[in-house]
């Protein structure tokens, strides 16, 4: 970065990439459930951005605010209704991918910082994940000092919890964007600076981590990662194909490590059954859909039309009866609001995406919009972060050029 010196740029580096980490994975521990380190990061990032003096408020000129149409009628709802869990989860969604990534791009200063940032974050909790996974010991000193939101606990040995709250799915669409920031990253057409020499390969291997993370987390990021890689092979020019379909091998060979590295676990691990979960939905094994349809879509009545204003779980069950991001929004804030709210969110992603040439970005848009079929994936905060932070820094890059040319 210009005007710092190398050991200044680094600090900023690793600084960024603790404070993303802390957000994406939103750690809450045990007996003090209020204090997550989300939260804290949030804080500490103010804290950062008022004492260098940064001007963080882009955070209120973006189109993206349009995801908060349905907000009055939500607010509207909870008068009526005591329960604060749709409330809740647009009031965190500003705080923590609007607010957090404004803060990530103010004091990241560029793109590439952001990305950079992002991909060590992912990186480390991919090792996390592998320690974890083989790691009994580990789990459960986990299980005793963290609040996890997985469905699985301790003793189950077939996923890893690595270091955040979240799990499963949720856990994996994180780890999947090292896929996603390390393609970006390997872009030639953006405004940071050019990759070079070896930290090519360093960016690739992380890329190869994050996916591989995903098959000792949920097959949601699998899927996520696989649809990265597509268009990343579409996006990059001949001469790394090889590489990428190399890879692309290194990790598909994980499916058949068998009686290599089973001596490493648990003495009830099979193989045969990790191997048909992780990678059921290549094989047509995975029963994922089939879980999916068989949930019911709550009738449509008057008071789902105008919305039940409930989204709180309890006992480990939402309202709707239902997974799907989709459903749980129509439940809880009615069909008009609801439909209001996802082509507004479509809207949105597009927007914020406009630094993409039009197919990847159209590509991203449908992913990113399609996993809510499974759950409320944009509700869970982290993605989206990524997703303003990046939005944010490249509005700067593009106004400090603008500027540089005027001056000319």
């Amino acid at each position: 970065m210009i005007g710092q010196s190398p050991k200044t740029s680094t600090a900023r580096l690793l600084l960024l990439s603790a404070a993303i980490f802390f957000i994406l994975y939103n750690i809450s521990f045990i007996g003090m459930v209020s204090l997550t380190t989300g939260r804290v990061a949030v804080v500490l990032l103010l804290v950062w951005a008022l004492w260098e003096g940064r001007d963080y408020m882009s955070v209120f000129r973006t189109k993206a605010w349009i995801i908060f149409l349905p907000l009055p009628a939500v607010i509207l709802q909870y008068i009526f209704v005591p329960d604060f869990g749709q409330l809740s989860r647009f009031l965190h969604l500003a705080i923590y991918s609007f607010l957090g990534g404004a803060l990530v791009a103010t004091l990241a200063r560029d793109i590439g910082i952001v990305l950079r940032a992002t991909l060590l974050a992912v990186s480390v909790q991919s090792l996390l994940l592998f320690f974890s996974f083989f790691s009994t010991e580990y789990r459960f000193w986990f299980d005793s000092i963290v609040f996890s939101g997985s469905n699985f606990d301790a003793s189950y040995v077939y996923r890893a919890p690595g270091f955040s709250s979240a799990g499963g799915a949720s856990l994996s669409v994180i780890q999947s964007f090292g896929m996603l920031v390390g393609w970006l990253l390997l872009r030639k057409n953006l405004f940071y600076e050019r990759v070079i020499g070896n930290s090519r390969y360093l960016i690739f291997l992380a890329m190869i981590m994050a996916t591989a993370s995903c098959i000792v987390v949920g097959r949601t990021g699998l899927l996520m990662c696989c649809a990265f890689l597509i268009i990343f092979i579409f996006s990059v020019e001949s001469r790394m194909h090889f590489g990428i379909f190399a890879s692309l091998f290194l990790v598909s060979g994980f499916a058949f490590f068998g009686d290599s590295v089973s001596g490493l676990l648990a003495n009830d691990f099979s193989s045969d059954y990790f191997t048909t979960w992780a990678f059921g939905m290549f094989s047509g094994e995975d029963d994922t859909l089939t879980t999916l349809s068989g949930q019911a879509i709550p009738s449509l009545t008057s008071e789902t039309f105008f919305g039940t204003g409930l989204s709180n779980i309890v006992d480990g069950v939402n309202p709707s009866g239902n997974d799907s991001g989709f459903v749980q929004g129509y439940y809880s804030m009615g069909l008009p609001f609801a439909v209001l709210h996802y082509v507004a969110y479509l809207a949105a992603l597009y927007h914020v995406l406009k630094w993409l040439p039009f197919k990847p970005r159209v590509a991203v848009c449908i992913i990113l919009f399609a996993i809510e079929l499974k759950e409320p994936f944009l509700f869970k905060y982290s993605t989206m972060m990524v997703i303003m932070a990046l939005h944010f820094a490249h509005r700067r890059e593009y106004l400090r050029q603008y500027r540089s040319v005027r001056r000319l």
